[in-house]
Formats: structure tokens, sequence, C-alpha cells
């Protein structure tokens, strides 16, 4: 049996059970991944670590039926290219240069996305993602929970060190399981209760006390 591989800068990859694997080498273009389109099937891509500034999959049709992404650490400063990967579960896009939370409309089936360590201010553009059910956001510039809704099978949010000073926009979420909030000062004292009872070492409160919060203040 001969196994499928890739080549990228004279070095073989072996695809395994699906999966390609090409971090820390130096990518900057789907291109530079010799073979890629020759690929039948690719379930997984990890591109951790490359020089990636723009994401495009234009050409590689075989990448449709991918279920994971990992676009973590390149250089990427827009969220872009991704429209036709409507089988992606999981999207992992943290420490890039992103802005802004935009073109992810068509990844109605994604699970879990990750935006953390980038530069986002706004919570936006995320009520197409109703199937989300992990969500992180940490090491961000954002001020308020907003957009946050439609996410009703959110289970996990991830907020820790970004500039929060309240919680809100939380009520609709009835599945939310934990909030990684960090130190963000929270006037717990309206639900009469000891702060220290819940928070974890992480950060992490309990999901349902921070819905119940909202609901309570309607906020």
């Amino acid at each position: 049996m001969v196994l499928e591989q890739v080549v990228v800068h004279g070095k073989e990859i072996p695809v395994v059970l699906g999966g390609i694997d090409v971090q820390g080498m130096d990518i900057k273009d789907l291109g530079e991944i010799e073979g890629l389109e020759d690929i039948e099937s690719i379930l997984k891509l990890n591109i951790k670590g490359n020089k990636i500034e723009r994401f495009d999959i234009q050409g590689f049709d075989n990448l449709r039926d991918l279920h994971e992404l990992y676009l973590t650490n390149n250089r990427i400063e827009r969220i872009q290219g991704l429209d036709n990967l409507v089988e992606l579960r999981w999207l992992d896009l943290a420490e890039n240069n992103i802005r802004r939370i935009e073109n992810l409309d068509m990844l109605v089936n994604l699970r879990y996305l990750n935006l953390g360590s980038n530069q986002i201010e706004v919570i936006e553009n995320l009520d197409a993602l109703e199937n989300l059910e992990e969500l992180d956001l940490n090491y961000n510039r954002i001020e308020r929970i907003t957009g946050l809704d439609r996410l009703k099978n959110l289970r996990v949010l991830e907020l820790v060190d970004n500039r929060i000073t309240r919680i809100e926009g939380l009520a609709a979420l009835d599945n939310l399981k934990i909030l990684g909030i960090g130190e963000i000062p929270i006037p717990w004292d309206v639900l009469v209760i000891d702060l220290g009872d819940f928070i974890d070492e992480y950060g992490n409160v309990d999901g349902q006390l921070a819905v119940k919060y909202c609901r309570e203040q309607r906020i």
C-alpha cells in the first residue's frame, strides 16, 4: 500500500488518518505544500507556526471535507477564504493579527473556535454559529460581552485578559457551563455569594451562575 504524502521545501510529509501536519515549516502560501491538491480527502490540516498572511483554499476543492483546521501563530490579519469549509468543526486562529470577527457565516457546523491572542475589540458576526460549543477569546482587547445571544449551545466561553469590567450579555446562554474571566472585577454581591466559592485557580466561574446573574440584572 502506497501512503499518500505531500512535500514541503523538499521534505516528505505523510498523510496520517486523513490528517496533514506541516507546522513550523516557513510556509507562506498553501501552494508551497506540493501535492496537496492531489490528496483525495483531508479531514485535518495543521499549519501552525508558519508565515501565512492570507488563507485561501481556491484551487483546493479537496479541502472542503476538512473537520479541523489549525492556523495558530501565523501572520493572518483578516478572516477570509473559509466559505467553502462547511464541514469544519474545529477552527484555531489564535496568535495572529486579527482585528475583527467576520466571514464565518458559512461555518454552521463549527463546534470550537479559538480567536485568542489577537487584536479583537468587539464580539460580533457569530449569529450563524448556532452549533458552537466552545469560544476562546482570551488575550484580546474586548471591552464588552455582546453578540452571543444566538449561541444557544455554547458551553465554554473564555475571556481572560481583555478589557472587560462587567459581566453582561449572557442571559440567553442556557447551556453555558464555564466562563473564563481571570481577574475581572464583578459585583457578585447582588447574588449574596462569596466569589471565592465559585472561581477556580484558572479564573473560571460557574457558567450558570453568570447566566443567572445577567438574568436577574437584566443585562
